[in-house]
């Protein structure tokens, strides 16, 4: 069933990513973005049960695309297709397709045929990402104000760090 399940959920990210407007700020050339980030998970995954996909990929660097600086960027921007905009990198470029997506599948029945909808189970997508900094480290300024929200400090030489961590996956 879980198999059945990741395999659907795998084809309708593809779908939405295929169908997706480049985002407003910058934008990606979505077939480039996701061809990269299904070979990755066929290189870094061998087990039937892991599950990566094209968006996880795809948000996880757009976290660190704005933290790029010189040839880095170029790379970035060539390997997922984000569009040139004036050597401008500080951007999140997928957090619009982000916010569309969990609107869309919010909890709520399309049509609002309760019987039709899913056969009864209403759509909800929640998704949530983070950068873990060492307590003794700081962002760059612009870097910060780019990705301030999604960033978290912590003690990684503490033995909690695991588990700080686990809980706030499990919150989300």
């Amino acid at each position: 069933m879980i198999a059945k399940n990741t395999a659907a959920i795998t084809t309708l990210l593809n779908l939405l990513l295929l169908t997706q407007p480049a985002a407003s700020s910058g934008g990606v050339d979505s077939i480039q973005h996701r061809l990269f980030s299904d070979q990755l998970t066929s290189q870094i995954y061998s087990n039937p049960n892991e599950f990566s996909s094209a968006l996880g990929v795809s948000m996880a660097f757009s976290l660190v695309y704005p933290g790029s600086t010189n040839g880095a960027v170029d790379e970035i921007r060539t390997v997922f297709g984000y569009l040139n905009d004036d050597n401008n990198n500080m951007q999140l470029v997928w957090e619009e397709v982000s916010t569309s997506l969990t609107t869309r599948a919010d909890g709520a029945c399309v049509d609002g045929d309760e019987e039709r909808c899913y056969g009864g189970i209403k759509p909800l997508l929640s998704i949530a990402n983070s950068i873990w900094i060492d307590d003794g480290d700081a962002l760059n300024a612009d870097y910060e104000a780019v990705v301030g929200k999604y960033s978290q400090q912590i003690d990684f030489q503490s033995t909690d760090s695991p588990t700080v961590v686990n809980q706030w996956v499990n919150n989300q």
